[in-house]
Protein backbone atom coordinates (compact mmCIF):
# COMPACT_ATOMS: atom_id res chain seq x y z
CA UNK A 1 0.00 0.00 0.00
CA UNK A 2 1.31 3.51 -1.10
CA UNK A 3 1.47 6.46 2.02
CA UNK A 4 -0.52 9.02 2.22
CA UNK A 5 1.16 12.66 1.05
CA UNK A 6 2.60 14.05 4.12
CA UNK A 7 3.13 10.89 6.49
CA UNK A 8 5.83 10.01 8.10
CA UNK A 9 6.88 6.50 7.29
CA UNK A 10 7.77 4.60 10.27
CA UNK A 11 10.50 2.05 10.70
CA UNK A 12 9.70 -1.56 11.23
CA UNK A 13 10.66 -0.90 14.55
CA UNK A 14 7.88 1.99 15.37
CA UNK A 15 5.56 -0.21 13.45
CA UNK A 16 3.43 -1.37 16.88
CA UNK A 17 2.39 -5.16 16.42
CA UNK A 18 -1.21 -5.97 15.90
CA UNK A 19 -2.70 -7.96 18.55
CA UNK A 20 -3.19 -11.62 17.00
CA UNK A 21 -5.08 -14.03 18.74
CA UNK A 22 -2.73 -16.99 19.81
CA UNK A 23 -3.68 -20.13 17.98
CA UNK A 24 -5.90 -22.40 19.87
CA UNK A 25 -4.54 -25.61 21.07
CA UNK A 26 -6.92 -28.63 19.93
CA UNK A 27 -8.24 -30.23 22.67
CA UNK A 28 -7.23 -33.38 24.11
CA UNK A 29 -10.22 -34.54 25.30
CA UNK A 30 -13.40 -36.05 23.14
CA UNK A 31 -16.07 -34.01 25.17
CA UNK A 32 -14.24 -32.08 28.35
CA UNK A 33 -11.85 -33.19 30.94
CA UNK A 34 -13.94 -34.14 33.46
CA UNK A 35 -16.71 -36.40 31.53
CA UNK A 36 -13.86 -37.91 29.62
CA UNK A 37 -12.66 -39.65 32.73
CA UNK A 38 -16.09 -40.25 34.42
CA UNK A 39 -18.00 -41.62 31.38
CA UNK A 40 -14.58 -43.10 28.86
CA UNK A 41 -11.42 -43.72 30.85
CA UNK A 42 -11.78 -43.95 34.49
CA UNK A 43 -15.03 -45.39 34.06
CA UNK A 44 -14.45 -48.72 36.20
CA UNK A 45 -13.61 -47.05 38.99
CA UNK A 46 -16.91 -45.86 38.94
CA UNK A 47 -18.46 -49.01 37.76
CA UNK A 48 -16.82 -50.69 40.40
CA UNK A 49 -17.84 -49.30 43.35
CA UNK A 50 -21.08 -48.82 42.32
CA UNK A 51 -22.04 -52.18 41.09
CA UNK A 52 -20.43 -53.80 44.24
CA UNK A 53 -22.73 -51.96 46.42
CA UNK A 54 -25.88 -53.36 44.78
CA UNK A 55 -25.05 -56.66 44.56
CA UNK A 56 -25.71 -56.25 48.90
CA UNK A 57 -28.96 -55.89 47.87
CA UNK A 58 -29.31 -57.64 44.66
CA UNK A 59 -27.82 -61.07 43.13
CA UNK A 60 -25.54 -61.21 40.85
CA UNK A 61 -27.09 -63.55 38.21
CA UNK A 62 -30.16 -61.07 38.48
CA UNK A 63 -27.42 -58.28 37.86
CA UNK A 64 -26.19 -59.61 34.98
CA UNK A 65 -29.46 -60.63 33.67
CA UNK A 66 -30.15 -57.00 34.01
CA UNK A 67 -27.06 -55.88 32.10
CA UNK A 68 -27.05 -58.29 29.39
CA UNK A 69 -30.19 -57.63 28.16
CA UNK A 70 -30.58 -53.80 28.94
CA UNK A 71 -27.28 -53.30 28.07
CA UNK A 72 -25.60 -55.63 25.81
CA UNK A 73 -28.35 -55.54 24.01
CA UNK A 74 -29.53 -52.11 24.23
CA UNK A 75 -26.54 -50.93 22.94
CA UNK A 76 -26.80 -52.62 19.50
CA UNK A 77 -29.42 -49.46 18.86
CA UNK A 78 -27.37 -46.65 18.79
CA UNK A 79 -25.44 -48.35 15.81
CA UNK A 80 -28.68 -49.61 14.09
CA UNK A 81 -29.76 -45.92 14.05
CA UNK A 82 -26.89 -44.82 11.70
CA UNK A 83 -27.01 -47.37 9.54
CA UNK A 84 -30.30 -47.08 8.45
CA UNK A 85 -30.94 -43.62 9.73
CA UNK A 86 -27.84 -41.82 7.73
CA UNK A 87 -28.69 -41.83 4.56
CA UNK A 88 -25.78 -41.79 2.72
CA UNK A 89 -24.19 -44.37 4.80
CA UNK A 90 -27.29 -46.88 4.05
CA UNK A 91 -26.91 -45.74 -0.02
CA UNK A 92 -23.08 -46.10 0.62
CA UNK A 93 -23.71 -49.69 2.11
CA UNK A 94 -27.37 -50.76 1.03
CA UNK A 95 -26.51 -54.36 -0.17
CA UNK A 96 -24.75 -54.95 3.25
CA UNK A 97 -27.96 -53.47 5.44
CA UNK A 98 -30.31 -55.44 3.56
CA UNK A 99 -28.91 -58.81 2.89
CA UNK A 100 -26.56 -59.52 6.37
CA UNK A 101 -29.95 -59.23 8.20
CA UNK A 102 -31.20 -61.78 6.41
CA UNK A 103 -28.83 -64.26 6.45
CA UNK A 104 -27.34 -64.47 10.04
CA UNK A 105 -31.55 -63.93 11.16
CA UNK A 106 -32.06 -67.17 9.68
CA UNK A 107 -28.77 -68.64 9.96
CA UNK A 108 -29.06 -67.85 13.85
CA UNK A 109 -32.94 -68.78 14.23
CA UNK A 110 -31.69 -72.17 12.73
CA UNK A 111 -28.84 -72.82 14.71
CA UNK A 112 -30.63 -72.50 17.89
CA UNK A 113 -33.96 -74.81 16.97
CA UNK A 114 -31.15 -77.26 15.58
CA UNK A 115 -28.81 -76.95 18.93
CA UNK A 116 -26.23 -76.15 16.66
CA UNK A 117 -23.45 -74.52 18.91
CA UNK A 118 -20.93 -73.00 16.24
CA UNK A 119 -22.60 -69.74 15.45
CA UNK A 120 -22.86 -69.23 19.54
CA UNK A 121 -19.12 -69.93 19.48
CA UNK A 122 -18.40 -67.22 16.38
CA UNK A 123 -20.86 -64.57 18.34
CA UNK A 124 -18.15 -65.47 21.92
CA UNK A 125 -15.18 -64.79 19.73
CA UNK A 126 -16.66 -61.92 18.08
CA UNK A 127 -17.32 -60.19 20.93
CA UNK A 128 -14.17 -60.36 22.67
CA UNK A 129 -13.01 -58.77 19.22
CA UNK A 130 -15.05 -56.18 19.31
CA UNK A 131 -14.14 -55.16 22.99
CA UNK A 132 -10.34 -55.20 21.28
CA UNK A 133 -11.34 -52.82 18.70
CA UNK A 134 -13.29 -50.87 20.67
CA UNK A 135 -10.88 -49.90 23.14
CA UNK A 136 -8.38 -49.38 19.95
CA UNK A 137 -10.71 -46.87 18.00
CA UNK A 138 -10.74 -45.06 21.47
CA UNK A 139 -7.26 -44.75 21.64
CA UNK A 140 -6.73 -43.65 18.11
CA UNK A 141 -9.00 -40.78 18.70
CA UNK A 142 -6.86 -39.17 21.42
CA UNK A 143 -3.89 -40.26 19.55
CA UNK A 144 -5.36 -38.06 16.37
CA UNK A 145 -6.63 -35.33 18.82
CA UNK A 146 -2.60 -35.03 20.31
CA UNK A 147 -0.45 -36.04 17.40
CA UNK A 148 0.16 -36.05 13.57
CA UNK A 149 -0.82 -39.46 12.06
CA UNK A 150 1.53 -41.95 13.00
CA UNK A 151 1.25 -45.74 10.77
CA UNK A 152 3.49 -47.27 13.61
CA UNK A 153 1.97 -45.73 16.45
CA UNK A 154 -1.11 -47.13 15.31
CA UNK A 155 0.32 -50.73 14.52
CA UNK A 156 1.86 -50.98 17.82
CA UNK A 157 -1.62 -49.73 19.79
CA UNK A 158 -3.29 -52.08 17.65
CA UNK A 159 -0.90 -55.10 18.63
CA UNK A 160 -0.77 -53.86 21.97
CA UNK A 161 -4.59 -53.95 22.61
CA UNK A 162 -4.89 -57.33 20.70
CA UNK A 163 -2.05 -59.17 23.07
CA UNK A 164 -2.85 -57.99 26.13
CA UNK A 165 -7.18 -58.69 25.56
CA UNK A 166 -5.62 -62.27 23.98
CA UNK A 167 -4.01 -62.67 27.61
CA UNK A 168 -6.34 -61.93 29.19
CA UNK A 169 -8.77 -64.18 27.91
CA UNK A 170 -6.31 -67.11 27.56
CA UNK A 171 -5.40 -66.99 31.01
CA UNK A 172 -8.64 -66.59 32.19
CA UNK A 173 -10.11 -69.54 33.47
CA UNK A 174 -13.41 -68.66 33.46
CA UNK A 175 -13.39 -67.31 29.57
CA UNK A 176 -11.19 -70.20 28.11
CA UNK A 177 -13.25 -72.62 30.53
CA UNK A 178 -16.60 -71.65 28.52
CA UNK A 179 -15.18 -71.28 24.87
CA UNK A 180 -13.61 -74.96 25.50
CA UNK A 181 -17.26 -75.92 26.43
CA UNK A 182 -19.27 -74.32 23.80
CA UNK A 183 -16.48 -75.59 21.40
CA UNK A 184 -16.84 -79.11 22.10
CA UNK A 185 -20.67 -79.11 22.53
CA UNK A 186 -20.30 -77.77 18.77
CA UNK A 187 -18.42 -80.76 17.65
CA UNK A 188 -14.66 -79.53 18.07
CA UNK A 189 -11.81 -82.00 18.82
CA UNK A 190 -10.44 -82.04 22.39
CA UNK A 191 -7.57 -79.83 22.87
CA UNK A 192 -4.59 -81.48 24.76
CA UNK A 193 -3.26 -79.71 27.72
CA UNK A 194 0.08 -79.40 25.94
CA UNK A 195 -1.47 -77.75 23.13
CA UNK A 196 -2.99 -75.05 25.06
CA UNK A 197 0.13 -74.38 27.86
CA UNK A 198 2.40 -74.00 24.23
CA UNK A 199 -0.41 -71.57 22.95
CA UNK A 200 -0.68 -69.45 26.50
CA UNK A 201 3.40 -69.62 26.36
CA UNK A 202 3.99 -68.22 23.06
CA UNK A 203 0.87 -65.90 23.13
CA UNK A 204 2.57 -64.17 26.59
CA UNK A 205 6.23 -63.95 24.70
CA UNK A 206 4.36 -62.14 22.00
CA UNK A 207 2.63 -60.03 24.61
CA UNK A 208 5.97 -59.47 26.37
CA UNK A 209 7.62 -58.58 23.21
CA UNK A 210 4.89 -56.28 21.97
CA UNK A 211 5.17 -54.60 25.57
CA UNK A 212 8.92 -53.67 25.48
CA UNK A 213 8.44 -52.52 21.60
CA UNK A 214 5.39 -50.36 22.75
CA UNK A 215 7.55 -48.87 25.65
CA UNK A 216 10.58 -48.37 23.62
CA UNK A 217 8.66 -46.08 20.86
CA UNK A 218 7.25 -43.85 23.24
CA UNK A 219 10.73 -43.30 24.68
CA UNK A 220 11.99 -42.50 21.24
CA UNK A 221 8.83 -40.08 20.70
CA UNK A 222 10.16 -38.29 23.83
CA UNK A 223 13.76 -38.22 23.07
CA UNK A 224 12.77 -36.20 19.24
CA UNK A 225 10.16 -34.46 20.87
CA UNK A 226 7.41 -35.91 18.89
CA UNK A 227 4.14 -35.28 21.45
CA UNK A 228 2.55 -38.21 22.64
CA UNK A 229 -1.22 -38.47 24.06
CA UNK A 230 -1.24 -39.12 27.94
CA UNK A 231 -4.46 -39.40 27.54
CA UNK A 232 -4.38 -42.26 25.14
CA UNK A 233 -1.91 -44.13 27.13
CA UNK A 234 -4.55 -44.03 30.31
CA UNK A 235 -7.07 -45.27 28.28
CA UNK A 236 -4.82 -48.28 27.59
CA UNK A 237 -3.67 -48.58 30.74
CA UNK A 238 -7.06 -48.40 32.52
CA UNK A 239 -9.10 -50.96 29.50
CA UNK A 240 -6.53 -53.86 29.66
CA UNK A 241 -5.98 -53.52 33.41
CA UNK A 242 -9.95 -53.54 33.55
CA UNK A 243 -10.22 -56.48 31.01
CA UNK A 244 -7.67 -58.66 32.63
CA UNK A 245 -9.39 -57.74 36.27
CA UNK A 246 -12.69 -59.05 35.03
CA UNK A 247 -11.41 -61.72 33.18
CA UNK A 248 -8.64 -63.31 35.80
CA UNK A 249 -9.29 -61.65 39.14
CA UNK A 250 -12.97 -62.33 39.18
CA UNK A 251 -13.51 -66.01 39.33
CA UNK A 252 -17.07 -65.91 38.12
CA UNK A 253 -18.06 -65.20 34.63
CA UNK A 254 -21.14 -63.88 35.43
CA UNK A 255 -19.84 -61.18 37.42
CA UNK A 256 -16.95 -59.94 34.97
CA UNK A 257 -18.83 -59.87 32.16
CA UNK A 258 -21.55 -57.73 33.87
CA UNK A 259 -18.54 -55.66 35.06
CA UNK A 260 -16.78 -55.19 31.76
CA UNK A 261 -20.36 -54.75 29.53
CA UNK A 262 -21.41 -51.68 31.69
CA UNK A 263 -17.76 -49.99 31.11
CA UNK A 264 -18.25 -51.06 27.63
CA UNK A 265 -21.77 -49.57 27.32
CA UNK A 266 -21.10 -46.77 28.76
CA UNK A 267 -18.31 -46.35 26.32
CA UNK A 268 -20.24 -46.89 23.16
CA UNK A 269 -23.05 -44.61 24.16
CA UNK A 270 -21.22 -41.65 25.45
CA UNK A 271 -18.85 -41.74 21.70
CA UNK A 272 -21.87 -42.12 19.70
CA UNK A 273 -23.61 -39.40 21.70
CA UNK A 274 -21.13 -37.25 21.22
CA UNK A 275 -20.43 -38.39 16.76
CA UNK A 276 -24.09 -37.49 15.96
CA UNK A 277 -24.03 -34.34 18.13
CA UNK A 278 -20.95 -33.56 15.80
CA UNK A 279 -22.91 -34.53 12.81
CA UNK A 280 -26.24 -32.33 13.86
CA UNK A 281 -23.24 -29.01 13.87
CA UNK A 282 -21.93 -29.94 10.89
CA UNK A 283 -24.03 -31.81 8.15
CA UNK A 284 -27.14 -29.89 7.16
CA UNK A 285 -28.07 -33.02 5.58
CA UNK A 286 -28.88 -34.58 8.83
CA UNK A 287 -32.22 -36.53 8.85
CA UNK A 288 -34.80 -34.93 10.87
CA UNK A 289 -35.02 -37.79 13.54
CA UNK A 290 -31.10 -37.36 13.82
CA UNK A 291 -31.45 -34.01 14.35
CA UNK A 292 -34.11 -33.76 16.94
CA UNK A 293 -32.90 -36.84 19.40
CA UNK A 294 -29.20 -35.31 19.00
CA UNK A 295 -29.46 -31.66 19.87
CA UNK A 296 -28.27 -31.93 23.28
CA UNK A 297 -30.65 -31.09 25.60
CA UNK A 298 -30.76 -33.04 28.60
CA UNK A 299 -34.15 -33.89 28.32
CA UNK A 300 -33.36 -35.70 24.89
CA UNK A 301 -30.22 -37.10 26.87
CA UNK A 302 -32.81 -39.44 28.59
CA UNK A 303 -34.75 -39.99 25.34
CA UNK A 304 -31.65 -41.48 23.88
CA UNK A 305 -31.47 -43.36 26.89
CA UNK A 306 -34.79 -44.56 26.76
CA UNK A 307 -34.70 -46.05 23.39
CA UNK A 308 -31.93 -47.74 24.32
CA UNK A 309 -33.23 -49.54 27.20
CA UNK A 310 -36.62 -50.51 25.17
CA UNK A 311 -34.78 -51.84 22.58
CA UNK A 312 -32.56 -53.48 25.50
CA UNK A 313 -36.41 -54.89 26.34
CA UNK A 314 -36.21 -56.97 23.69
CA UNK A 315 -33.29 -58.91 25.15
CA UNK A 316 -35.51 -58.82 28.79
CA UNK A 317 -37.90 -60.44 27.00
CA UNK A 318 -36.19 -63.08 24.97
CA UNK A 319 -35.29 -64.71 28.40
CA UNK A 320 -38.67 -65.01 29.38
CA UNK A 321 -40.72 -68.76 28.77
CA UNK A 322 -43.16 -67.86 25.76
CA UNK A 323 -42.92 -72.02 24.73
CA UNK A 324 -40.49 -73.46 22.83
CA UNK A 325 -40.54 -72.55 19.80
CA UNK A 326 -40.79 -69.18 20.34
CA UNK A 327 -37.92 -69.66 22.64
CA UNK A 328 -35.64 -70.60 20.01
CA UNK A 329 -37.26 -67.62 17.32
CA UNK A 330 -36.44 -65.01 20.14
CA UNK A 331 -33.02 -66.29 20.84
CA UNK A 332 -31.83 -66.95 17.75
CA UNK A 333 -33.07 -63.39 17.03
CA UNK A 334 -31.11 -61.77 19.47
CA UNK A 335 -27.71 -63.56 18.78
CA UNK A 336 -28.30 -62.33 15.04
CA UNK A 337 -28.42 -58.45 16.57
CA UNK A 338 -25.48 -59.52 18.04
CA UNK A 339 -23.35 -60.58 15.40
CA UNK A 340 -24.90 -57.76 13.03
CA UNK A 341 -23.99 -55.10 16.15
CA UNK A 342 -19.93 -56.47 15.80
CA UNK A 343 -20.52 -56.24 11.95
CA UNK A 344 -21.99 -53.30 11.35
CA UNK A 345 -19.48 -51.40 13.84
CA UNK A 346 -16.56 -53.09 11.90
CA UNK A 347 -17.47 -50.46 9.03
CA UNK A 348 -19.09 -47.61 9.68
CA UNK A 349 -17.10 -46.32 12.39
CA UNK A 350 -14.07 -46.09 10.29
CA UNK A 351 -11.87 -43.18 11.77
CA UNK A 352 -10.42 -43.36 8.57
CA UNK A 353 -13.54 -42.35 7.03
CA UNK A 354 -13.46 -38.45 7.44
CA UNK A 355 -17.47 -38.61 7.72
CA UNK A 356 -16.80 -40.57 10.77
CA UNK A 357 -13.90 -38.49 12.13
CA UNK A 358 -14.67 -34.84 11.23
CA UNK A 359 -18.42 -35.21 13.75
CA UNK A 360 -15.67 -36.38 16.26
CA UNK A 361 -13.46 -33.59 15.96
CA UNK A 362 -10.51 -34.82 14.31
CA UNK A 363 -8.99 -32.76 11.86
CA UNK A 364 -8.26 -33.00 8.58
CA UNK A 365 -4.64 -33.43 8.71
CA UNK A 366 -5.28 -35.71 11.78
CA UNK A 367 -8.02 -38.26 9.71
CA UNK A 368 -6.30 -41.61 9.43
CA UNK A 369 -5.90 -41.67 5.68
CA UNK A 370 -8.55 -41.76 3.13
CA UNK A 371 -11.36 -44.88 3.45
CA UNK A 372 -11.59 -47.02 1.22
CA UNK A 373 -14.57 -49.68 0.79
CA UNK A 374 -12.65 -52.88 1.04
CA UNK A 375 -13.36 -55.05 -2.41
CA UNK A 376 -16.12 -57.68 -2.20
CA UNK A 377 -13.46 -60.31 -2.08
CA UNK A 378 -11.85 -59.07 0.84
CA UNK A 379 -15.32 -58.76 2.41
CA UNK A 380 -15.84 -62.28 1.43
CA UNK A 381 -12.47 -63.78 2.80
CA UNK A 382 -13.50 -62.09 5.84
CA UNK A 383 -17.06 -63.67 6.35
CA UNK A 384 -15.58 -67.35 5.16
CA UNK A 385 -13.10 -66.85 8.80
CA UNK A 386 -17.00 -67.36 9.87
CA UNK A 387 -18.98 -69.19 7.51
CA UNK A 388 -16.74 -71.82 7.18
CA UNK A 389 -16.24 -72.76 10.92
CA UNK A 390 -19.93 -72.48 11.33
CA UNK A 391 -20.52 -75.09 9.12
CA UNK A 392 -17.81 -77.43 9.80
CA UNK A 393 -18.76 -77.65 13.06
CA UNK A 394 -22.14 -77.86 12.14
CA UNK A 395 -21.38 -81.20 9.85
CA UNK A 396 -19.24 -82.62 12.75
CA UNK A 397 -22.01 -81.76 15.40
CA UNK A 398 -24.66 -83.31 13.26
CA UNK A 399 -22.32 -86.89 13.17
CA UNK A 400 -22.78 -86.56 16.78
CA UNK A 401 -20.58 -85.37 19.81
CA UNK A 402 -19.26 -86.55 22.76
CA UNK A 403 -21.22 -87.31 25.92
CA UNK A 404 -21.57 -84.71 28.83
CA UNK A 405 -19.31 -86.26 31.18
CA UNK A 406 -16.54 -86.36 28.76
CA UNK A 407 -16.44 -83.00 27.38
CA UNK A 408 -16.52 -81.29 31.26
CA UNK A 409 -13.87 -83.79 31.59
CA UNK A 410 -11.96 -82.60 28.66
CA UNK A 411 -12.54 -79.18 29.70
CA UNK A 412 -11.23 -79.48 32.89
CA UNK A 413 -7.65 -81.45 32.43
CA UNK A 414 -6.67 -78.60 30.45
CA UNK A 415 -8.41 -75.46 32.50
CA UNK A 416 -8.13 -77.55 36.21
CA UNK A 417 -9.37 -73.90 37.25
CA UNK A 418 -12.95 -73.91 35.80
CA UNK A 419 -14.99 -73.36 38.93
CA UNK A 420 -18.04 -73.82 36.58
CA UNK A 421 -16.59 -76.88 35.22
CA UNK A 422 -16.57 -78.79 38.59
CA UNK A 423 -20.16 -77.76 39.32
CA UNK A 424 -21.51 -78.60 36.37
CA UNK A 425 -19.48 -82.46 36.68
CA UNK A 426 -21.09 -82.71 39.84
CA UNK A 427 -24.81 -82.13 38.62
CA UNK A 428 -23.73 -84.67 35.94
CA UNK A 429 -22.92 -87.11 38.33
CA UNK A 430 -25.48 -86.63 40.97
CA UNK A 431 -27.84 -87.27 37.68
CA UNK A 432 -26.00 -90.63 37.29
CA UNK A 433 -26.01 -91.49 40.81
CA UNK A 434 -22.55 -90.84 41.32
CA UNK A 435 -22.97 -89.34 44.89
CA UNK A 436 -19.63 -89.46 46.29
CA UNK A 437 -17.96 -88.00 43.22
CA UNK A 438 -20.36 -85.33 42.79
CA UNK A 439 -19.86 -84.31 46.34
CA UNK A 440 -15.76 -83.85 45.48
CA UNK A 441 -16.81 -81.77 42.16
CA UNK A 442 -19.07 -79.87 44.69
CA UNK A 443 -16.42 -79.32 46.92
CA UNK A 444 -13.20 -78.78 44.63
CA UNK A 445 -15.73 -75.42 42.98
CA UNK A 446 -16.25 -74.22 46.24
CA UNK A 447 -12.33 -74.66 46.93
CA UNK A 448 -11.63 -72.73 44.59
CA UNK A 449 -14.46 -69.83 44.62
CA UNK A 450 -15.91 -70.57 48.15
CA UNK A 451 -19.13 -67.89 47.19
CA UNK A 452 -19.99 -70.02 43.83
CA UNK A 453 -23.41 -70.07 44.66
CA UNK A 454 -25.18 -72.66 42.53
CA UNK A 455 -22.36 -74.77 44.05
CA UNK A 456 -23.38 -74.70 47.84
CA UNK A 457 -26.73 -75.18 46.58
CA UNK A 458 -25.64 -78.50 44.76
CA UNK A 459 -23.55 -79.59 47.95
CA UNK A 460 -26.45 -79.35 50.68
CA UNK A 461 -29.36 -80.98 47.75
CA UNK A 462 -26.55 -83.96 47.35
CA UNK A 463 -26.00 -84.12 51.14
CA UNK A 464 -30.22 -83.90 51.35
CA UNK A 465 -30.13 -86.47 49.43
CA UNK A 466 -27.72 -88.71 51.03
CA UNK A 467 -28.81 -88.14 54.52
CA UNK A 468 -30.09 -91.04 56.00
CA UNK A 469 -33.21 -89.69 58.23
CA UNK A 470 -36.07 -87.31 56.64
CA UNK A 471 -35.44 -84.22 59.38
CA UNK A 472 -32.07 -83.93 57.88
CA UNK A 473 -33.36 -84.03 54.65
CA UNK A 474 -35.81 -81.39 55.38
CA UNK A 475 -33.15 -78.99 57.43
CA UNK A 476 -30.22 -79.58 54.10
CA UNK A 477 -32.76 -78.46 51.87
CA UNK A 478 -34.03 -75.49 53.74
CA UNK A 479 -30.70 -74.65 54.11
CA UNK A 480 -30.43 -74.77 50.19
CA UNK A 481 -33.55 -72.57 49.83
CA UNK A 482 -32.76 -69.64 51.80
CA UNK A 483 -29.56 -69.08 49.25
CA UNK A 484 -32.06 -68.78 46.86
CA UNK A 485 -35.44 -68.03 47.70
CA UNK A 486 -36.81 -68.60 44.40
CA UNK A 487 -34.60 -71.76 43.25
CA UNK A 488 -37.72 -73.94 41.58
CA UNK A 489 -35.70 -76.92 42.09
CA UNK A 490 -35.18 -76.53 45.60
CA UNK A 491 -38.73 -75.74 46.47
CA UNK A 492 -39.75 -78.89 44.14
CA UNK A 493 -37.25 -81.37 46.04
CA UNK A 494 -38.62 -79.57 49.69
CA UNK A 495 -42.44 -80.37 48.47
CA UNK A 496 -41.39 -83.87 47.59
CA UNK A 497 -39.90 -84.18 51.38
CA UNK A 498 -42.52 -82.12 52.96
CA UNK A 499 -44.70 -84.84 51.05
CA UNK A 500 -43.10 -87.46 52.49
CA UNK A 501 -43.19 -85.87 55.87
CA UNK A 502 -46.98 -85.75 55.73
CA UNK A 503 -47.34 -81.69 55.53
CA UNK A 504 -49.25 -81.44 52.84
CA UNK A 505 -50.06 -78.03 52.80
CA UNK A 506 -46.67 -76.62 53.02
CA UNK A 507 -46.11 -78.99 50.07
CA UNK A 508 -48.62 -77.93 47.71
CA UNK A 509 -47.41 -73.80 48.73
CA UNK A 510 -43.45 -74.92 47.51
CA UNK A 511 -45.06 -76.82 44.52
CA UNK A 512 -46.54 -73.38 43.80
CA UNK A 513 -43.30 -71.81 44.34
CA UNK A 514 -41.63 -73.92 41.99
CA UNK A 515 -44.06 -73.38 39.32
CA UNK A 516 -44.16 -69.62 39.90
CA UNK A 517 -40.39 -69.37 39.36
CA UNK A 518 -40.34 -71.79 36.38
CA UNK A 519 -44.20 -72.61 34.75
CA UNK A 520 -43.15 -75.19 32.31
CA UNK A 521 -41.23 -77.34 35.24
CA UNK A 522 -42.66 -80.67 34.90
CA UNK A 523 -42.11 -82.63 37.88
CA UNK A 524 -43.52 -79.64 40.06
CA UNK A 525 -46.48 -80.12 37.66
CA UNK A 526 -46.89 -84.08 38.38
CA UNK A 527 -45.91 -83.36 42.00
CA UNK A 528 -48.85 -80.77 42.72
CA UNK A 529 -51.45 -82.33 40.77
CA UNK A 530 -50.94 -85.79 43.14
CA UNK A 531 -51.17 -83.57 45.65
CA UNK A 532 -54.42 -82.14 44.65
CA UNK A 533 -55.52 -85.46 43.52
CA UNK A 534 -55.39 -86.77 47.44
CA UNK A 535 -57.20 -83.21 48.16
CA UNK A 536 -59.96 -84.95 46.20
CA UNK A 537 -59.44 -81.64 44.04
CA UNK A 538 -59.73 -83.62 40.34
CA UNK A 539 -60.29 -80.74 38.12
CA UNK A 540 -56.91 -79.10 39.14
CA UNK A 541 -55.07 -81.98 39.33
CA UNK A 542 -55.96 -82.80 36.31
CA UNK A 543 -55.03 -79.47 34.64
CA UNK A 544 -51.04 -79.61 36.25
CA UNK A 545 -51.05 -83.25 35.18
CA UNK A 546 -52.08 -81.82 31.45
CA UNK A 547 -49.29 -79.04 31.73
CA UNK A 548 -46.63 -81.12 33.00
CA UNK A 549 -47.41 -83.72 29.84
CA UNK A 550 -47.16 -81.04 27.86
CA UNK A 551 -43.58 -80.10 28.87
CA UNK A 552 -42.45 -83.73 29.43
CA UNK A 553 -44.65 -85.87 27.33
CA UNK A 554 -42.18 -89.39 27.63
CA UNK A 555 -43.14 -89.26 31.40
CA UNK A 556 -44.63 -92.83 31.65
CA UNK A 557 -45.14 -92.72 35.39
CA UNK A 558 -47.09 -89.19 35.05
CA UNK A 559 -49.21 -90.71 32.07
CA UNK A 560 -50.42 -93.80 34.40
CA UNK A 561 -51.48 -90.98 37.41
CA UNK A 562 -53.60 -89.26 35.19
CA UNK A 563 -55.15 -91.96 33.45
CA UNK A 564 -55.73 -93.79 37.56
CA UNK A 565 -57.16 -89.84 38.28
CA UNK A 566 -59.68 -90.26 35.14
CA UNK A 567 -60.78 -93.57 36.31
CA UNK A 568 -61.48 -92.60 39.74
CA UNK A 569 -63.40 -89.11 38.42
CA UNK A 570 -65.39 -91.55 35.96
CA UNK A 571 -64.21 -89.92 32.81
CA UNK A 572 -63.38 -93.26 31.40
CA UNK A 573 -64.01 -96.80 31.94
CA UNK A 574 -61.86 -99.32 33.29
CA UNK A 575 -60.32 -101.55 30.83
Amino acid sequence: MVPMAGAKESSAEEVPSLALPAPIAPSPWILDRRSDLALIIATPLIVLPAVLAVSTRVRWEEIALFVGAFGATGHHLPGMLRAYGDRALFRRYRVRFIVAPILLGAACVASVVLELGGIFLVAYAWGIWHAVMQTYGMARIYDAKRAPYSALASRLDWLLCVSWFGAGTLLSPARMGNLLTTFYESGGPFVSPELLAGIRAAWMAGTSLVTVAYALHLLHAWRIGRPVSGVKLLLLFASCGFWWYTTVAVRHMLVGIALWEICHDVQYLTIVWVFNRGRVARDPGVGAFTRFLFRGSPALVGAYLGLVIGYGALGWFGVRDHGAAWNGVLEGLLVASGLLHFYFDGFIWKLRDRATGSPLGLRRDASLATWHDATWLRHATAWSLVVIPVVALAAVQSRGVASVAERLDAVLAVVPAFTDGYEKRGLVRTRAGELVAAERDFEQALQLQPDHLDAQIDLLLLRARRAERLEAKLALTREALALREDDPRTHQLLAVRLDRAGQSDAAIVHYRAALDAKPDFARAHFGLAAALERRGAHADARAHFEAGLRSDPEDVDARLAMARLLVDAREIGPP
